[in-house]
């Protein structure tokens, strides 16, 4: 039983407690933050960050433990006897790097992580100044010494494109396949023929690109081989199955749209996302066996969802 005198005592310094942030800022009351939502990180902050973790190598050496991880993978399979095997390799942020295109670090003017199509056609078939990524390099180069073939499945259309210049405007139709095989041969990939290069179909609408992917690794199991690896910097590369082990490379710079995916994401994943980034500069790569995952090498594709940027997923 509290007495009248000690409950007044306490209505006092309840009274006193709130009024206190007024007393101390000279009368002024200050609004508490919002209990619901928080501020996102500031833009400029994030590609600052995303240039530094690149600067600082942490970017080549995350990839670098990823590829090493799959050749280890590799060696102990092919120790143990694969029919026909063979590796699967996404283009863009996988076997090539887009990096100076979408900073706008090269001699050629970039687009500062923003995207616009002809733009992106003028680096990546035009001038080609999309450097190889030398680990996942270094990975193909030893695929193919040990008699593994090497696939490459992409985002990129099968079509033709315009490219922009961005110092004369001047514009130019290029053949996506025929500058693509180029560029891959020339920066150090052996693409063996246009059946080792796989385009998505311009009249393919799907939402997700993940249908056409994971087909395109089921059409390679249909002609008699094992996928050992498939590697890629989305998601969307790997779900769907058909592969025995899936390995993620890790890339800040965006993200194709994806959702509805059963399996637990990997570091860096989430179950929704957005264009501008994937993950916090720093999050490494990841690999799952594809047994494990929603979907195996005879299962269905697991995401659906809108692809941002279809011409380069």
């Amino acid at each position: 039983m509290i007495d009248n005198g000690r409950r007044n005592l306490l209505r006092g310094a309840a009274t006193l407690a709130v009024a206190a942030p007024v007393l101390a800022t000279g009368g002024v009351a200050l609004a508490d933050p919002p209990r619901k939502g928080r501020e996102p990180e500031n833009l400029t902050d994030l590609q600052t960050e995303i240039k530094t973790y690149k600067s600082s190598g942490a970017w080549d050496t995350q990839i670098a433990a990823v590829a090493d991880e799959a050749l280890t993978y590799l060696k102990h399979r092919l120790r143990h006897g694969v029919r026909k095997p063979a590796v699967v390799f996404d283009i863009d942020d996988t076997a090539l790097s887009t990096y100076d295109e979408e900073t706008g670090t090269s001699t050629i003017t970039g687009s500062g992580f923003g995207y616009y199509g002809p733009l992106w056609n003028y680096w990546a078939y035009e001038v080609k100044e999309f450097p190889a990524i030398a680990a996942n390099l270094e990975l193909a180069k030893y695929a193919l010494g040990a008699g593994v073939d090497v696939f490459y499945v992409t985002g990129r259309r099968e079509s033709t494109a315009t490219s922009l210049n961005p110092s004369t405007f001047a514009t130019t139709k290029v053949t996506i396949r025929t500058e693509t095989i180029a560029d891959l041969n020339a920066k150090g990939y052996t693409v063996a023929d246009d059946a080792h290069l796989y385009l998505r179909p311009t009249g393919d609408t799907n939402a997700s690109v993940v249908p056409y992917k994971s087909g395109a690794r089921a059409s390679i199991e249909a002609k008699g081989y094992d996928i050992v690896l498939n590697i890629g910097d989305q998601r969307s590369d790997l779900d769907g199955g058909h592969a025995d082990r899936a390995f993620k490379v890790p890339n800040p710079m965006y993200k194709i749209s994806w959702s509805g995916v059963a399996e637990a994401p990997g570091p860096g994943a989430s179950a929704t996302s957005s264009r501008t980034t994937s993950a916090k500069p720093g999050t490494s790569g990841w690999s799952v066996p594809c047994a494990q995952a929603s979907a195996t090498r005879s299962g269905s594709a697991s995401v659906s969802g809108t692809q941002a940027r279809s011409g380069r997923a």
